[in-house]
């Protein structure tokens, strides 16, 4: 018998990767899985969808992006340390990113 929700354990190959840079920015981290990769949190909450360079998002992960902005709930897709970087700088613009790490 297959398991219809075995995907839920299948995990991007960067996801390790992703996360400790989050928690080297000081982001609080949750692994939720479903419907979004990653619940985080700094000042307020936030989602993270973590992909590798050619992923692709389901419909399911589109229409949860879609109801997130409808909500001005930031949601990011993140494939690199350089755009976990990036979520750091778009939340504090004020502080210089070299002082972080």
């Amino acid at each position: 018998m297959v398991n219809k929700y075995a995907r839920q354990d299948k995990r991007d190959r960067n996801h390790e990767e992703i996360v400790s840079a989050l928690n080297k920015y000081g982001f609080m981290v949750w692994n939720i899985q479903r419907p979004v990769d990653l619940l985080c949190a700094d000042r307020s909450f936030f989602c993270v969808e973590i992909k590798y360079e050619k992923g692709v998002k389901r419909p399911v992960q589109i229409d949860f992006e879609t109801s997130c902005r409808a909500m001005n709930l930031p949601y990011y897709v993140v494939r690199t340390v350089k755009d976990v970087e990036g979520i750091y700088h778009e939340r504090y613009t004020d502080i210089e990113i070299d002082s972080v790490l």
